[in-house]
């Protein structure tokens, strides 16, 4: 190559390097800014969707786990003659069991001290729903069905969180039993009588030592009042206590309500669905029932008083109307 090429050769190299050099140049302040505030505007419009997203997941499979529940149940009612188990655990000791179970409708097993055939070897009982993994119909690994995954972490209602709620239910470390993240009906059907009160018997489970369900019958006057102010309205009559009966048909039940996302006070409410709790009914229908008309019986819940029971029977009149 002669000087003069080589001279025109190092020429081009030269610039192209530079052109390259400059093609490379990073991003200026400015232009950084703008796109971290792109960034910023399309997070604030996605996370709102996602969360809706994520809430109607949740609510879809507690609506599921509902659906699970029912399922089994129908195959209990084919076992036991047309009963099922719908009803609460009452406290261990039985004395107080109608006075302050009605908003204790969450309980898988209570614990006991008086030996039991099932599950053996075990210091629990099973109640409620929970008699469905008595009946081996719900196998112990598949108690998530119990559980809604938006209280996951939950002391009280969260799927295997000891020592307040280990799993399986049979395991006992805090000496009062397993909730679940559902109630089931502590009542049973309302029934019309004479003059347009309602009546309702309310189905407890009697503690140690007897162990077995309880029933007792409440009357409602005014059926209106129930509705209207449930924590307000006391029953007219209240009937005598009976010992050991069987659980109800569930074919009484009809289109009641008898199972649904926890609704024992506002506080799990608003760790749950906010906007409002699944619903199952006897006829195997199932809806999402608004906040709106639950919301205000479940506040200031003490659950050791009358009006506790009293909430209950107007929420579960409302569900069942709803």
């Amino acid at each position: 190559m002669n000087p003069a090429r080589a001279r025109r050769y190092r020429r081009r190299a030269t610039w192209s390097s530079v052109r390259l050099r400059r093609g490379r140049r990073g991003f200026t302040l400015v232009e950084l800014l703008v796109v971290i505030g792109i960034i910023a505007v399309l997070i604030s419009i996605l996370l709102p969707t996602l969360q809706k997203a994520r809430e109607a997941g949740n609510r879809t499979q507690c609506l599921s786990n509902l659906k699970t529940i029912y399922t089994m149940l129908r195959v209990y009612e084919t076992q036991y003659k047309g009963a099922v188990p719908i009803g609460m655990g009452a406290p261990t000791g039985g004395g107080g069991a109608l006075t302050l179970s009605h908003v204790n409708n969450y309980w898988i097993s209570r614990a006991s001290t008086v030996p039991h055939p099932y599950p053996p070897g075990t210091n629990v009982r099973y109640v409620g729903v929970g008699l469905l993994l008595a009946a081996n119909i719900v196998k112990p690994g598949e108690g998530r069905i119990f559980y809604c995954p938006v209280f996951d972490g939950d002391t009280n209602h969260g799927f295997n969180t000891p020592p307040n709620n280990p799993w399986p239910a049979n395991v006992q470390s805090d000496g009062k039993g397993v909730r679940m993240a559902i109630s089931q009906r502590p009542i049973g059907p309302f029934e019309t009588v004479p003059g347009g009160a309602v009546q309702v018997m309310t189905i407890a489970w009697q503690g140690e030592p007897t162990w077995g369900a309880m029933t007792k019958s409440r009357t409602y006057v005014n059926a209106q009042a129930l509705l209207d102010s449930p924590t307000t309205v006391q029953p007219s009559a209240v009937g005598t206590l009976n010992r050991d009966v069987p659980y109800p048909k569930l074919a009484k039940y009809k289109s009641a309500a008898i199972l649904s996302d926890i609704n024992s006070s506002e506080t799990r409410l608003v760790i749950a669905h906010k906007k409002g709790i699944n619903v199952m009914y006897a006829n195997g229908g199932a809806k999402f029932v608004d906040a709106k008309l639950i919301l205000k019986d479940m506040q200031g819940v003490d659950f050791a008083s009358e009006k506790t029971n009293n909430m209950q029977d107007g929420l579960w009149f409302k569900l069942d109307r709803y």
